[in-house]
């Protein structure tokens, strides 16, 4: 009995070392393709500053950061990737510099799914539902769907519903950016200040590239508005036929129709409809 349970962890622990090296191959992957499109639009490695940009934005647009990554993305039934339209703050602008990999992962993920804001709890809420099945996560579903018609960071706010939700849901999803550039000093995330193209080729290039790479199951888009008029030029990057694609207004968006946990739950049944 002793050798057998000897046996299981040592499968186990195999398991792991293999998933570790597999993630970071994934990782060097998503770098090398980040620095070969810094290096086709002349972004400054350390500050990500833009340099091929039109004179009077010289030294005023930073790329925002890398992709968030979840450290057990690879392990998910379904493999999800969320792209909003745009960072919307320079968040190290204190530091002059952007977010990496890691130091992106360890903003987001948190050891308690207390007070995620409007737009993490949203992506929270919908992986969990589409991952549930395969997580021992249906209880913690259920309850958080007894809050149907609150808005999701209010939920969040609440200490005792908190202790029920599994704060490792985002482990196993990833999002990113469409736009992936920010203007230096921005303080406030809404408006469209920074949803356009500066390099466009470059820039679509690295969407496709980024797909490519994660090789995600599902794709959702958040912002249809915001992201509307490059909805065909994204579409045409894609092959439905090998991932399920979901638009969804934005849920940081004004109405609160567009804020509350179960339209989130919607959005769920409907993906879920298509596997």
């Amino acid at each position: 009995m002793r050798k057998f349970s000897m046996f299981l962890l040592s499968l186990q622990l195999n398991k792991v070392v293999k998933t570790n090296k597999t993630m970071k191959t994934l990782e060097t992957k998503i770098e090398d393709q980040y620095k070969l499109f810094f290096d086709s639009v002349e972004i400054d490695h350390n500050t990500g500053i833009l340099g091929k940009v039109e004179d009077d934005l010289k030294d005023k647009i930073r790329f925002s950061g890398y992709p968030y990554i979840g450290t057990q993305y690879l392990n998910a039934k379904k493999k999800i990737l969320f792209f909003g339209s745009d960072m919307g703050t320079d968040e190290l602008a204190d530091q002059n510099t952007y977010d990496n990999l890691e130091t992106r992962r360890s903003a987001v993920r948190r050891p308690s799914v207390l007070d995620h804001h409007q737009l993490i709890g949203a992506i929270y809420t919908i992986s969990l539902g589409i991952l549930k099945d395969n997580k021992s996560w249906n209880n913690a579903y259920v309850e958080l769907m007894m809050h149907e018609n609150r808005e999701i960071k209010n939920v969040l706010k609440s200490e005792d519903i908190c202790e029920i939700l599994p704060p490792e849901v985002l482990d196993y999803v990833a999002f990113s950016n469409v736009h992936k550039f920010v203007t230096v000093g921005r303080d406030r995330r809404s408006g469209v200040k920074n949803r356009g193209w500066y390099n466009k080729e470059e820039e679509i290039e690295l969407f496709c590239k980024e797909i490519e790479i994660l090789a995600p199951d599902i794709i959702v888009f958040m912002g249809e508005s915001e992201i509307s008029n490059n909805k065909k030029i994204l579409l045409e990057k894609l092959d439905s036929s090998k991932v399920i694609v979901k638009w969804m207004t934005h849920p940081s968006a004004r109405a609160k129709k567009d804020k509350i946990v179960g339209r989130f739950n919607k959005i769920v049944n409907d993906i879920k409809l298509r596997f």
